[in-house]
Parts: C-alpha cells; structure tokens; sequence
C-alpha cells in the first residue's frame, strides 16, 4: 500500500496565499517566514501553544533510545532530541471531514 501524502513546504504555502490574495510573492513569502519565526519564539517561551479553531502545538521531549537500521540490522543509539506535536482542532477536524 502506497502512502499518496507529500510534504508541503513554506514555498507551497506562500504560492497558495499569493494566488486568493494576489498580492506580491515576495510580501506573502516573508509573511509566512515571520509567521513560522513567531510560532518558533513561542514554543520555545511557552512549550505549548493554541491557535483557536486550528490546533495545539507542543513541544516534546524525547529520550535516548535504542534504535535499529532495517536495512544491515545494524544497532546505533538515537540522542535524546525536541519534537513539535501538532494536534488539530475538533472544529477544524468536523469541518474536514463533512466536506
């Protein structure tokens, strides 16, 4: 079974903005650069944070562990690491799915 979902990079969603609102790339581009700095001071200043009607970002902290190559069977150790959670909005989950 073929996963069809493809990663969206700030590129595609400055071209998104640009072509309902029309105005300049370059406007919309370091709109989307300063939203995404924004979210980064924030999570690193509150750990967690909620964008009505969207979702919760997190900060988790993940541990040191164990981990394998699948390919050579190979074992190496995987560094203790922060990840961001994204978790969507129970509006914003209706909305998708009633479409």
């Amino acid at each position: 079974m073929k996963n069809n979902s493809r990663n969206i990079t700030k590129k595609d969603i400055s071209k998104s903005i640009y072509s309902k609102f029309g105005t300049s790339e370059k406007t919309i581009s370091l709109f989307v650069d300063n939203l995404f700095n924004i979210l980064k001071i924030i999570l690193k200043k509150e750990k967690k944070f909620n964008l009505k009607n969207i979702g919760t970002f997190k900060i988790l902290n993940k541990s040191q562990r164990i981990g394998r190559n699948p390919k050579t069977g190979e074992h190496h150790v995987i560094s203790e690491r922060k990840s961001i959670s994204f978790k969507v909005s129970e509006g914003l989950r209706n909305k998708i799915n009633n479409e």
